[in-house]
């Protein structure tokens, strides 16, 4: 009979030491009874989300004041090149006038033109990985060449729209 109580003793025993566990695991590891806020034990699964690279180019004819550009090219950087020259030989042109003046793969491209005080005209094409950074770069570039009322001719980007860009890079 006294090992019946001893042993109905020990049972009863461990019965309220494991709820007391129990508890305390409960308020200390929410993780127990909610894996899957904290992994489930095993490492976060990486996905790999293949963005395609896009393309862009300006081309400019300064003999004819004419601009031809391209974005979101997807095929290649040689590609947007010749795209852009032929636009701008599309918009009237000459095919030995029409130069690229910036390309880019995800980022911007950007064209400013100014006069001269002597008289021509001055043109600078830029790339940045934002939309402004392309057009600052350019419209220092035209002051910096003696350009008078730079202004911004083309400016666009040519990247995913899932592209993501951290701002804080620039900074």
């Amino acid at each position: 009979m006294n090992k019946l109580k001893s042993l109905l003793l020990l049972v009863c025993s461990l019965v309220v030491s494991s709820v007391a566990i129990a508890e305390q695991t409960i308020e200390q590891n929410p993780c127990m009874y909610h894996p899957h806020l904290c992994g489930g034990g095993q490492p976060a699964a990486t996905q790999v989300v293949r963005i395609p690279s896009r393309y862009g180019a300006v081309a400019y004819d300064a003999d004819q004041g004419i601009v031809g550009a391209t974005d979101n090219n997807l095929k290649s950087l040689r590609a947007a090149k010749k795209e852009a020259v032929q636009r701008c030989i599309g918009y009237g042109g000459s095919k030995s006038s029409c130069k690229v003046v910036a390309a880019t793969r995800n980022g911007c491209n950007a064209l400013a033109l100014g006069g001269k005080k002597t008289g021509g005209g001055i043109y600078v094409g830029k790339v940045g990985l934002l939309q402004q950074e392309a057009e600052n770069l350019a419209m220092q570039g035209c002051r910096e060449m003696g350009g008078q009322k730079c202004f911004i001719a083309y400016s666009k980007c040519s990247r995913d729209p899932r592209y993501q860009v951290d701002r804080a890079i620039m900074e």
